[in-house]
């Protein structure tokens, strides 16, 4: 495979490199549009990308790819690589950051389905996206025939398809989605709608242009072939268009993205600024009342004893509740949502006083803000009276020491990084409410 010249272009200085992978520039015409034959053998999430040792430097993700001809043939998506920060970071901290420190590996997106967006967006038509709830994964032939891929259609997809490598195979199929209870795990994709498929690229033009719609998928499973059919859902429908802003944290629907990574139904009201889980090291964040337990994150079942289906029923809820309640929240870890925690959390509207629907509108590009109104005001605080514990004489003077204990509660809703306030020095640390004060002996 010869090699060809591309230039990526991004915030970094443009520069040349050499494909040294999948893609492959077959002809290229002067004065009309260049044949791009593109070997496509990288996936994720139902997408090919290719790759190339383009050795692109940050920055430069969404740059489009051009060729030495002029012809744009991708977009850059990312680096295979690790551009590390200036602070000092532990071992630990890498993982997770993305891509290696040693790679110069590329993934490009092919242009198709960013050309019918743009075709969409200048003739003012909607972008539709279908989905059947359902990712899969390109696998070689002879995986395939490990699976029951039968011989005959083996002979069919490669006289149809001669560059094809393999087959798409189900990997996830989301619990309560479309595809549920019909399409398995390990299920190979033969036809859609009657026409043999082995890209993604054919699948999604099918699913764009049938929602709401039925397709009927023809698979083989083992032995036996299925052929089923499947409604077509909304992708924008199951992708957040609004979040609330209350209590210092964010709440929004659960998003398919996270529902596909964690295989959970794509539905409830997820955490998706969990408060108390901010960076201490940026100064003056509010960190707000839901310091659920979880990295991954909490889908709520319920606050103060009434569930929270969805973000308008969660609104609801939370107009009803007093400044500085306590309150029982239940909820769900989204990397275990088989066990149910019970939290008990003190709602603090007095730091965070915003509580806000943010809707994104697509016509401007911005995010509209609805104020839902100020928290009830909190409930009265009633003085109350405590005993201490009597102690034996013999315990000498502890028996009257013993009453000049306290311990001290607070709730600290926000954590100011150490900063010099006055010329004297004086540091603020840590903004608090007291919740009571209890001696050792009182009850």
């Amino acid at each position: 495979m010869n090699p060809r010249t591309v230039l990526t272009t991004g915030s970094s200085p443009v520069g040349s490199q050499e494909w040294t992978e999948m893609p492959r520039i077959t002809e290229v015409q002067p004065k009309s549009e260049p044949k791009v034959t593109i070997e496509l053998t990288y996936n994720d999430f139902n997408t090919n990308y290719f790759t190339t040792a383009a050795n692109a430097s940050g920055g430069s993700s969404g740059s489009p790819v051009i060729t030495i001809d002029g012809a744009v043939v991708a977009l850059q998506a990312g680096p295979e690589r690790l551009s590390l920060p200036p602070l000092p970071m532990r071992r630990s901290d890498i993982k997770g950051l993305g891509g290696v420190s040693t790679g110069a590996t590329d993934f490009f997106l092919p242009l198709d389905r960013v050309q019918r967006a743009l075709k969409c967006l200048q003739c003012s038509l909607p972008i539709t996206r279908g989905t059947i709830q359902t990712s899969w994964s390109l696998r070689p032939f002879d995986e395939c025939e490990r699976l029951g891929l039968q011989p005959a259609h083996e002979s069919k997809m490669r006289a149809l398809f001669p560059d094809a490598i393999g087959l798409l195979v189900a990997e996830t199929v989301l619990p309560q989605g479309p595809s549920y209870g019909k399409v398995e795990e390990g299920d190979m994709l033969l036809k859609v709608n009657g026409e043999y498929i082995n890209r993604f690229i054919r699948l999604e033009e099918i699913l764009d242009d049938s929602v709401g719609g039925e397709v009927r998928l023809l698979l083989q499973r083992g032995s036996d072939e299925c052929d089923i059919l499947i409604s077509v859902g909304d992708k924008h429908a199951i992708t957040p268009d609004r979040y609330v802003q209350v209590c210092g944290a964010r709440f929004n629907t659960l998003s398919y993205q996270l529902a596909r990574v964690y295989n959970v139904p794509v539905k409830g009201v997820y955490v998706c600024e969990q408060a108390g889980t901010l960076n201490p090291n940026v100064i003056s964040r509010a960190l707000g009342s839901f310091r659920l337990d979880g990295e991954g994150g909490s889908i709520l079942e319920s606050i103060a004893h009434q569930p929270v289906p969805n973000l308008e029923a969660f609104i609801e809820v939370m107009k009803t509740l007093p400044d500085k309640a306590r309150v029982t929240v239940t909820a769900r870890d989204i990397r275990d949502t088989h066990i149910l925690q019970t939290h008990v959390v003190q709602l603090e509207r007095h730091w965070s006083s915003e509580f806000k629907l943010w809707i994104r509108n697509d016509k401007t590009g911005l995010w509209d803000a609805t104020d839902l109104g100020p928290a009830p005001p909190p409930r009265e605080i009633t003085p109350k009276t405590a005993r201490f514990l009597e102690l034996s004489p013999a315990t000498g003077p502890a028996v009257e020491l013993i009453r000049s204990f306290v311990r001290v509660s607070y709730y600290m809703p926000v954590r100011v990084w150490p900063m010099r306030l006055t010329s004297r020095g004086l540091r603020l640390f840590r903004l608090m409410d007291f919740r009571g004060v209890e001696g050792p002996g009182m009850r």
